[in-house]
């Protein structure tokens, strides 16, 4: 099940575009916040672009992009 809080989560929101950087096989991708997974606080649901799959991550796995697409600087965070 997904939990899909509205508004700001950790500095970004449902429907922002990220930069994924692990795991390997989707390293470099594109995708978009989905929602939080319900049984951990810690783990983000990713739609890939041009993919047919959605990832679980934790927010050290990916970068929020802003709308210009570029890296925005999440605070508090070692990313």
């Amino acid at each position: 099940m997904i939990n899909q809080k509205q508004g700001s989560i950790n500095n970004f929101q449902l429907g922002n575009k990220v930069l994924i950087l692990h795991p390997g096989y989707v390293a470099g991708k594109l995708g978009v916040v989905c929602g939080q997974e319900c049984q951990s606080s810690q783990r983000w649901l990713i739609r890939v672009d041009l993919e047919d799959i959605v990832v679980s991550l934790t927010t050290q796995e990916f970068h929020v992009l802003n709308l210009d697409g570029k890296l925005h600087e999440m605070s508090g965070s070692n990313l």
